[in-house]
């Protein structure tokens, strides 16, 4: 049984998906206000059709927010047995806002 290769995380097919999942986390948190629950944007995206290959290069979308902190602040459950947690957009850096402006 062969199987197909897994997308490496430094390819540029990779790189684009990522950015298209960004930018759709992005308008989705900031329609709520700038923050919302893990389960709310695992909903969103799989109604974008983007959560399924976003698992096939994350493993998950707790793997996907951590890979890109600089751009989602996660708060992890505080109860024993929760799974959900909370996800906001994180402020940009300075450097990060003059890099867009260029």
């Amino acid at each position: 049984a062969s199987r197909e290769p897994r997308p490496r995380a430094g390819n540029y097919e990779s790189a684009e998906e990522d950015a298209e999942c960004i930018t759709s986390v992005r308008a989705f948190l900031s329609g709520t206000g700038g923050q919302s629950s893990s389960r709310a944007i695992g909903r969103h995206l799989a109604k974008e059709g983007l959560l399924a290959p976003l698992k096939q290069r994350h493993a998950g979308l707790y793997h996907f927010l951590h890979r890109h902190s600089d751009d989602f602040c996660m708060q992890m459950p505080t109860q024993p047995g929760e799974v959900e947690y909370g996800v906001r957009l994180r402020e940009p850096s300075a450097a990060r806002a003059r890099e867009a402006a260029e």
